[in-house]
């Protein structure tokens, strides 16, 4: 048996992560009212810039996002035991 329609759907959900023993930051968060889409995701990348991404999709607009580069550096560190054999 199929799931019911529903005419008018909602959710949101979001989730943030902070590991500063492999420097791994980075968060999510989005909600949906009817046909509208909403949200932004973050994440620092190995160059130490925390990128942000924010976007909205809809019937009517389609989908848009904007980007953003945060010109405050995150200090990656770098963990000698990772990866060696």
């Amino acid at each position: 048996m199929f799931p019911r329609w529903q005419p008018n759907p909602a959710y949101n959900f979001s989730f943030d992560v902070k590991d500063d023993t492999f420097t791994n930051y980075q968060n999510r968060k989005e909600q949906r009212e009817g046909d509208k889409i909403t949200g932004s995701y973050s994440v620092v990348d190995s160059d130490g810039f925390i990128r942000t991404v924010t976007y909205t999709a809809d019937p009517l607009q389609g989908f848009k996002c904007s980007f953003f580069l945060w010109s405050r550096r995150v200090k990656i560190e770098k963990d000698s035991t990772v990866g060696a054999s």
